[in-house]
């Protein structure tokens, strides 16, 4: 399943003109993941989106920006959900 999101998602971003990009799927919790992966690639930033979420909410229960904020060598840009 995780494999036909990722393509899915490559090739929505090469539909949008971006021919440099590649997927990767990581057996670990979305945060841990991601950060891995950062590792990896020696990756200069971390891009993620909110799933529209409060805030508070996010912190109290703990989400995966909010985790990489404080986990991440890297700058992370958090972009919000669209309204």
């Amino acid at each position: 399943m995780g494999d036909d999101w990722a393509q899915e998602a490559l090739a929505a971003i090469r539909a949008g003109g971006i021919d440099d990009v590649e997927a990767a799927v990581v057996d670990a919790r979305p945060a841990e993941a991601l950060l891995q992966v950062a590792r990896e690639r020696d990756a200069r930033m971390i891009v993620v989106g909110t799933h529209g979420e409060h805030p508070l909410t996010g912190a109290v229960l703990g989400s995966v920006p909010h985790k990489l904020l404080h986990l991440s060598r890297v700058p992370v840009l958090v972009v919000p959900a669209a309204p």
